[in-house]
């Protein structure tokens, strides 16, 4: 679902590359309420609504702190944040609420401004500050480690849904987690990286396989307008972390047939890289976990090695 103040400018964008995620979408052939089930596992708690001038998602990863698509508090996309009225705006989980008090955007190298309002120049990235911690929910550790590709991740947000035969033409509000495949990086014209994959249709098929695998996970999803600045998680190491932020999607088929040819099978998905941002995170959140990755064999060999020869002088 697209604010009315930047559709023009979404349409646009997506002519060129990817929009602003307005479609989300889940299996034909699988039962709505599993997908809601999914996004009720507790590991999923910290992923909120985000009420503004924009509808979408959040994920809490700081007692005081959430982290969202630029996108999201940027509502006319001009690169701004600063003629944005941050504090009329409301993150929810479940029965809580908690008003938005500030919100930080990444600059680029050598102090150029990073976000600059086109999902496809990176940066699509947010910090948004709250006074009060929600109650039960225990921030999302962020994930670190780089290796995303070929993993299979779970996205978690509250956007609009329907299926990948008709598109998204049903309203967003309700909280779904659904599975993917990271496909491939997505590398833009400043150097910035992204996540991406594609919405793969089950037998018989009838949309093109974009990238990486052509089978579909139990839970294929693609996300939605009210999924935007929601959280896409990864399991490693036994936890779960979270690994991307939503962003949009590629209409990189046209499905006959649809009701709406937003996120149908063959579409792709453009999630902003967490791991990319965790200075621009560390920077203003001190106190965030970070999922950090288990040593190498290199590196296991390595320190055992320091720790023999150290006993050995231990015992002359």
């Amino acid at each position: 679902m697209i604010h009315s103040s930047s559709r023009a400018a979404a349409f646009i964008v997506a002519l060129c590359g990817a929009g602003v995620s307005h479609a989300g979408t889940i299996r034909h052939d699988r039962l709505d309420q599993a997908y809601r089930d999914r996004a009720a596992l507790p590991q999923f708690a910290p992923v909120g609504s985000y009420t503004g001038s924009v509808f979408g998602s959040f994920t809490v990863i700081a007692p005081n702190w959430a982290i969202t698509a630029a996108h999201v508090v940027d509502s006319d996309l001009d690169g701004l944040i600063s003629d944005e009225s941050i504090t009329n705006d409301t993150l929810r989980i479940g029965a809580q609420s908690r008003t938005a008090t500030q919100a930080i955007i990444p600059v680029g190298i050598n102090g150029n401004r990073g976000w600059n309002g086109n999902i496809n120049d990176g940066f699509d990235i947010a910090l948004v500050h709250f006074a009060t911690p929600f109650t039960g929910i225990t921030p999302a550790s962020i994930y670190t480690s780089f290796q995303e590709l070929g993993q299979s991740i779970t996205s978690v947000g509250f956007g609009a849904t329907g299926t990948g035969k008709t598109g998204a033409f049903q309203s967003a509000g309700t909280k779904r987690a659904g599975d993917n495949v990271v496909d491939r990086y997505v590398t833009f014209s400043n150097g910035a990286t992204a996540l991406r994959w594609d919405f793969d249709e089950p037998a018989p098929r009838v949309s093109p396989n974009q990238s990486g695998s052509t089978t579909p996970l139990d839970l294929e999803y693609l996300i939605a307008g009210g999924d935007s600045g929601g959280g896409s998680f990864i399991f490693e190491n036994d936890v779960w972390s979270l690994a991307g932020v939503h962003s949009g999607t590629y209409p990189s088929y046209v499905y006959a047939g649809a009701t709406d040819q937003d996120s149908t099978y063959g579409d792709e998905a453009l999630i902003t890289r967490v791991a990319a941002y965790q200075q621009f995170i560390l920077t203003h959140i001190p106190d965030v976990v970070l999922a950090v990755p288990e040593p190498s064999g290199v590196a296991v060999l390595v320190l055992s090695c320091v720790m023999m020869t150290r006993r050995r002088r231990d015992q002359r």
